[in-house]
């Protein structure tokens, strides 16, 4: 049977993917270079001599409002479909917007190295690159502390559980072993009780004879 997810669960999911989408967007711009501006017929548009880059979001407020109708056609056309980010929807998931800050500062850099690298400033390109990587580096440990985290409470939890069945299982156990002890003393009872009439049996008989 499929299961029915409330409209207002559905639409906060949508949300978080949204935000998930445009982040792994720029995540692979810092990683691979920020694309550049190109014209109708996919030639760059260069600006003295420098190549120009495309849009790229460089605050939370343009993070949020990126929905990929800033960029030209042909880096649209790569574009997975993505909208813009309701004011409050980021600040309710933190984790997503301290990666998006952190996203921000990488892409900065980024962007400095490849501004860099369209001129003759090798020393300014590699200093550029340098920090981008180390800013990627510090969203990957980020994410790395958030899923050991997750981790470790999904251990703690498994150890309650654990610590929780081995004690129903003790309860169980006593529980038993107490109602085996009960059956035992009724049985040596019920056997008693069944002697003492095999006893009164004739008895009973002599007295009915008796008093006829």
């Amino acid at each position: 049977m499929k299961k029915c997810v409330p409209q207002a669960e559905r639409l906060k999911q949508e949300a978080t993917e949204n935000i998930e989408r445009k982040l792994n967007i720029l995540l692979s711009w810092v990683t691979n270079g920020i694309p550049f501006l190109v014209d109708e017929i996919g030639g760059r548009i260069d600006a003295k001599d420098n190549k120009i880059l495309d849009f790229y979001p460089t605050s939370l407020r343009s993070f949020k409002e990126w929905d990929g109708s800033q960029n030209c056609a042909a880096v649209r056309a790569t574009l997975p479909k993505i909208a813009r980010v309701g004011n409050d929807t980021l600040a309710k998931r933190p984790a997503l917007e301290r990666k998006a800050l952190d996203t921000i500062t990488a892409l900065k850099y980024r962007s400095e190295e490849q501004s860099a690298a369209c001129r003759p400033a090798e020393l300014r390109r590699l200093e550029a690159l340098v920090k981008s990587q180390a800013a990627l580096l510090k969203i990957r440990q980020s994410e790395f502390r958030t899923q050991r985290i997750d981790f470790l409470k999904v251990e703690r939890d498994l150890r309650t559980m654990q610590q929780d069945h081995e004690n129903d299982k003790n309860y169980l156990n006593e529980t038993i072993a107490q109602k085996n002890v009960e059956i035992a003393q009724l049985s040596m009872q019920v056997a008693e009780l069944i002697q003492q009439l095999r006893v009164l049996a004739p008895l009973k008989k002599v007295d009915d004879h008796g008093k006829q």
